[in-house]
């Protein structure tokens, strides 16, 4: 195998009726580029957006013989909304009269009969959207209001990272299609992953069905599919660094299974890792310059750094391992007959798991390596567990996160009915629980570090709030 030098629990929803998603959407075409905005957190409290009476879901009534325990169907409706993770820009479909439109940045799009809020995108400056709508029986890919269609059948589109492009999958008379802006490639059985866009945003990649059900091909090209180089594998199982210069495949040979790592610019070199009888869990680290999975050889399961393996407790893996910023090892939750816990491969700090718990997730360590938390469900309640110490119990608490000095340490937490963000300090003593709010999204940090950003859905306003750690 190879050291990596040389060259990331919500929504598959169509709104027929009264659920609403996320969306946007401008009078521009997909050539059309607004002014550049900052790529920077935004550091203020911000009002985003604020949803009209008209367009709130209807509410439906509990049945009172069981207003402790509603049945499914009696559930309040609610709104999906999307934010930019910078806090520049917010989308949410909604429902009028027979229709479904979608709010972008307080522009209006046009009503449609159906929006599937798996496909709604951002571009990553949250100025542009894309998602994709029905009517009249035929689908259409939305960009900017702009439609692009009819088809059959369609796929998420995607954003390169410039803002600049689109690209989506779409079917029209039993053939499928790759879109980029306004072009679109030669006839193709079908996809089966959505494509992607290099760092530089000039290289595309498409992951190409054949008429052999067990033969599958990348292909990257430019934008307008020219000089398209070609990739064949025995399998559909790829990942993608954040930063968008790497793919790992899980490739099939014969009967055993190899990691392949292909790197956007130069795809044609392809670095192969050792053969296992299974390979699993793939993940890069958040540089993109190592990669970890787990393996299998007859009745052991292994843990691979950067081709290094080890050994580790036989048990099911629900999750990816996680990388240690400082690449010393590994740490992966493992489900075995007492129950889930915490194992760290090739380094070990002394930190044990306190105890087996019914279920671990979301692991995270601190820049620096030293502290480490996840989440772990003990007697039904949600518990952060840091540095093997329990902090205190919630209803529900997810995604924990350190701050980039490691002083701090944020979560969302709901508990009787309300979500907040709590802020903890490296041991997980609770510093700071910052207001309760109907819905809280995705938390980050200012770019000097010293306030926690995140947006929320206070009544019918959308804010992005920034506080104080």
């Amino acid at each position: 195998m190879w050291p990596i030098k040389c060259a990331s629990m919500l929504r598959l929803l169509v709104f027929p009726a009264i659920f609403l998603s996320v969306t946007n959407g401008c009078d521009t075409s997909s050539k059309t580029v607004a002014a550049p905005v900052s790529n920077k957190v935004l550091a203020v409290s911000t009002l985003l957006a604020t949803i009209d009476e008209s367009e709130k879901p209807d509410t439906l009534v509990e049945d009172p013989k069981h207003a402790q325990n509603p049945p499914a169907e009696k559930q309040p409706a609610h709104i999906v909304v999307e934010m930019n993770k910078r806090g520049r820009g917010v989308a949410y479909i909604a429902k009028i009269s027979d229709g479904v439109h979608v709010v972008h940045n307080k522009t209006i799009g046009k009503s449609y009969g159906e929006i599937d809020s798996s496909t709604l995108t951002l571009s990553p400056d949250g100025q542009r959207v894309a998602y994709c709508a029905k009517t009249g029986g035929k689908w259409f890919v939305v960009v900017d209001k702009r439609e692009y269609g009819p088809f059959d059948d369609k796929g998420p589109p995607v954003f390169s990272p410039d803002n600049r492009h689109i690209a989506f999958e779409a079917q029209a008379t039993n053939s499928w299609y790759l879109h980029i802006d306004d072009l679109k490639s030669t006839p193709q059985v079908s996809f089966f992953n959505k494509p992607a866009f290099s760092a530089d945003s000039k290289t595309v990649l498409r992951f190409e069905n054949t008429d052999d059900e067990k033969k599958f091909r990348l292909v990257f090209s430019s934008l307008t599919f020219g000089s398209p180089q070609t990739i064949p594998l025995q399998s559909i199982n790829v990942s993608m660094d954040n930063g968008n210069t790497k793919i790992a495949a899980i490739d099939r040979p014969g009967d055993k299974y190899q990691v392949k790592l292909i790197e956007f610019s130069q795809p044609q070199n392809i670095h192969e890792g050792t053969v296992y009888d299974a390979v699993r869990n793939l993940v890069f680290s958040e540089d993109g310059n190592h990669i970890a999975y787990v393996a299998q050889k007859g009745t052991s399961s292994y843990l691979i750094l950067d081709g290094k393996e080890v050994a580790i407790p036989t048990g099911i893996y629900p999750w990816p391992p996680v990388i240690r910023p400082d690449y010393k090892g590994a740490g992966i939750i493992v489900v075995g007959k007492k129950g889930a816990s915490m194992h760290q491969a090739f380094f070990d700090d002394g930190i044990r798991t306190p105890q087996n718990y019914k279920e671990c997730a979301d692991l995270v360590y601190s820049k620096d390596g030293k502290n480490h938390a996840y989440v772990a469900i003990r007697n039904e309640r949600f518990v952060i567990v840091t540095n093997g110490v329990e902090g205190p119990m919630f209803d529900r608490v997810i995604s924990p996160q350190f701050s980039p000095d490691g002083k701090f340490l944020i979560y969302r937490a709901r508990q009787d009915g309300k979500r907040f963000v709590v802020v903890a300090d490296a041991t997980g003593k609770i510093v700071k629980q910052h207001p309760g709010y109907e819905r809280v999204f995705d938390t980050t940090f200012t770019e000097d570090g010293k306030s926690v950003a995140y947006g929320v859905k206070d009544g019918n306003q959308l804010w992005w709030k920034v506080e104080k750690m």
